[in-house]
Formats: structure tokens, C-alpha cells, sequence
């Protein structure tokens, strides 16, 4: 049984930010595994949104983002959806793991360093150690393969070395898993300042309507070549086919010339051709949001027989006393 591990946090609706960063390749690799599982990481959300708005809001973004993952091709047939912190099997094997790592190799991770700038000198415990439960994630599921942004790479790698300290102290063979990562991680926003994100208001959703995605790509941000960043050309080499319409638009805004208006209508075009599709996998569901609920149910369900099991057989393996 090979398993396809990914998951995102609850934080809202899903961009198109969302879909080039992961997944596009998510979908493109769910066919050569038996099962994908799809964690809702709402206690990793809780290392940075930790108020009482956030956790209320937990609920509604877990049932967006099954839509929105199944709209993007994910598929519910074979994806296991799940709710992290249903799962208490989850936090015991992370409370066994946590002592096979150090604190110096966990602050090291590219990850954590980026968050902890945002939180100074006060980097809470659960943040610090946000890698190790990941790890926890990975290894209780069983999972084979971990699709991850480049900077979540060594969460992985963590992962690796704590199941080889594991299998050296206690005589195991747990397998390791492996990491792939997509080459563009993320999509700059509309506004041309900073990478597409809902709070910043400079994403193109992939539940928004033809009129709004077309006067989203009519306020992105032109330049002249060679003035800065023209989100226009760069929505293009991200979204749009290679074919002899693109070599023009790119001939001429190589050579400076006028073609802005032709530009942003071949992006609108091609973007509505992505979105469309997505838009109809979407609506049986945001027609009948309990067929979400049973599958996020079902799912829960599902991961946590496979995390429990996982979890006492660790723990035999370690010699832990069962009264």
C-alpha cells in the first residue's frame, strides 16, 4: 500500500497561489498511489493563529478547502481528507518522537527561522516545535511520498533522521519517506508587491466569477520591459500554453511595443479555461456541503485507525508498558 501524504492549514478559501504552489503537482501525482490523504493542519494553524476568531473559523475553511481541493482536481474518491486535531493517536506519537531530535537541529529548519522573525524573541513551544510534529504527521500515516514547498524540504529531512534514530535504538525497519517539490513554489500577487495571498487582498480565488477574475487581470500591474516585474508577462509564463498566439505577445513586449491590451486578453482567457473546470467539480459540492461533512468524517475516521495502529506499534517496539 503506497501513500501520498499533503495537507494545508485552515486559513480560507484557496487561490490560484495555492494551486501552482501545490496542488497542480499534487494532482498530477495522486494516480501512482493506492491512497492520498489530505491533513487539515489545524493544529499546526494554531502555532501563529492561536485567537479565538481563528480556531472559530476552523470549521467552515476545513469544508472550503476539501471544495476548493476537489474543484482543483483532487480526488474524492481516492483523497483521504482530514481533520488533525481529531486525531489523538497523533499527539502521543508526536510526544514519543519529539525526544529523538535536538533543539539546535529544529531551529535550523529555513522554516521556523522565517516564522520566528514575525514573533521576535517570543517563539512559542508548539512553533518551535512545528517541524517535529509534521514529523509526526509523516510517520503516523506511513506515508511514502511528501509533496512540499522548497522551504519545507528539511521538515522532511527531520523526519528521515528521526525514523533512522528510531530504527538504530530500537531495532526497527520503518521505511522513509521521500519529498518532491514543484519548481514555482508561489505566485506573485496582482499587485506585483507580494506573493498572492487572501489577507493582502491580491489573489486571484478559484471560486471567483468570470467578471471578477476579468477585472482582476485588468488591475494587474503593467510594465515596460525592463521597468520591473509586469504581472501580466508573468501570470502568461505561469498560466498560459506556449503555443504561436504567446511567441507574439512576448515578441512584442520583447521589442516594446504596444501590447498590452492583447496580452491581458489572452491571460483572461487562458485563466478562465483553468478555472471553469474547477468551478463545475465545485458546485455539487457547495450545493450539498454535508456531502463534505461525510467525507471529512469518513476520512478522520480512516487516518486515525491508521495513525492509532501506528502509534501502539511504536510503542511495543519501544518497550512502553500497557497496563
Amino acid at each position: 500500500m503506497t501513500r501520498l501524504l499533503t495537507g494545508a492549514r485552515p486559513t480560507g478559501k484557496m487561490h490560484l497561489g495555492h494551486y501552482v504552489g501545490a496542488l497542480k503537482n499534487q494532482v498530477a501525482l495522486q494516480a501512482n498511489y493506492d491512497e492520498v490523504f489530505y491533513i487539515i493542519s489545524d493544529i499546526h494553524m494554531l502555532t501563529t493563529k492561536s485567537d479565538k476568531k481563528h480556531i472559530d473559523s476552523i470549521y467552515r475553511n476545513a469544508i472550503d478547502m476539501v471544495i476548493d481541493c476537489i474543484g482543483m482536481g483532487m480526488n474524492p474518491r481516492k483523497t483521504v481528507f482530514y481533520l488533525q486535531s481529531n486525531i489523538p493517536e497523533q499527539n502521543n506519537l508526536f510526544c514519543l518522537i519529539q525526544n529523538l531530535t535536538y533543539v539546535q537541529r529544529i531551529e535550523s529548519t529555513p522554516s521556523l527561522r522565517e516564522m520566528s522573525k514575525h514573533s521576535g524573541e517570543n517563539v512559542t513551544l508548539g512553533l518551535l516545535a512545528y517541524p517535529v510534529l509534521e514529523a509526526a504527521d509523516i510517520i503516523g500515516i506511513g506515508a511514502d511520498m511528501v509533496p512540499v514547498g522548497k522551504d519545507n524540504i528539511d521538515h522532511v529531512l527531520v523526519t528521515q533522521e528521526i525514523i533512522e534514530t528510531f530504527n538504530q535504538k530500537y531495532g526497527t525497519h520503518h521505511k522513509l519517506p521521500a519529498y518532491i517539490t514543484s519548481q514555482c513554489n508561489h505566485v506573485i500577487g496582482i499587485d506585483g508587491q507580494n506573493k498572492m495571498s487572501k489577507s493582502l487582498n491580491n489573489a486571484i480565488n478559484i471560486r471567483d466569477d468570470k467578471q471578477t477574475v476579468y477585472d482582476k487581470v485588468q488591475k494587474m500591474v503593467w510594465k515596460q520591459r525592463g521597468d520591473g516585474i509586469n504581472v501580466v508577462i508573468e501570470y502568461i509564463n505561469i498560466f498560459c500554453p506556449k503555443n504561436i498566439e504567446y511567441d507574439s505577445i512576448m515578441d512584442k513586449y520583447n521589442n516594446n511595443e504596444n501590447v498590452e491590451k492583447e496580452a491581458r486578453q489572452f491571460l483572461y482567457i487562458n485563466l478562465e479555461e483553468l478555472l471553469e473546470p474547477m468551478r463545475e467539480r465545485m458546485k455539487p459540492y457547495i450545493d450539498s456541503p454535508e456531502k463534505i461533512i461525510k467525507l471529512l468524517t469518513n476520512g478522520t475516521q480512516h487516518a486515525r485507525d491508521i495513525v492509532k495502529e501506528t502509534y501502539h506499534k511504536m510503542r511495543n517496539e519501544m518497550g512502553m508498558i500497557d497496563l
